[in-house]
């Protein structure tokens, strides 16, 4: 996404000069954090919890 951000400024900035390209990269930019995180949040739980029934048993 970020190698892709320039591409979309440099195409956006000949039809409008508004700041909006940057701030669309922006929350693209949060977006695929957040979605990494809630993945490698979700996959330790995931491994947490399954070790947890390995060790149980």
């Amino acid at each position: 996404m970020l190698l892709l951000c320039p591409l979309q400024d440099a195409q956006t900035s000949k039809t409008n000069k508004n700041t909006k390209p940057l701030r669309t990269c922006l929350i693209n930019v949060i977006i695929l954090t957040s979605g990494l995180y809630i993945t490698i949040s979700v996959t330790a739980f995931v491994l947490f919890y399954l070790t947890d029934c390995v060790f149980m048993i």
